[in-house]
């Protein structure tokens, strides 16, 4: 999911400082951006996206 890092590198934040603010660990996010991981976990990082005003179409 290169989209993701992609929006993520955007908004100027690490794998880190998202997984803090989504109290994950960072290699859960490192699964969701290759596209390894979804579920919760998933859904948590849209919602986040969602909330930082992200356009969830460039996803797709």
């Amino acid at each position: 999911m290169k989209n993701i890092k992609t929006i993520r590198k955007e908004l100027n934040l690490s794998q880190v400082e998202i997984a803090k603010l989504l109290d994950m660990t960072q290699s859960t996010l490192s699964r969701i951006e290759r596209g390894l991981l979804f579920g919760e976990s998933y859904k948590k990082y849209l919602d986040f996206l969602r909330k930082k005003g992200v356009d969830l179409n460039r996803l797709f």
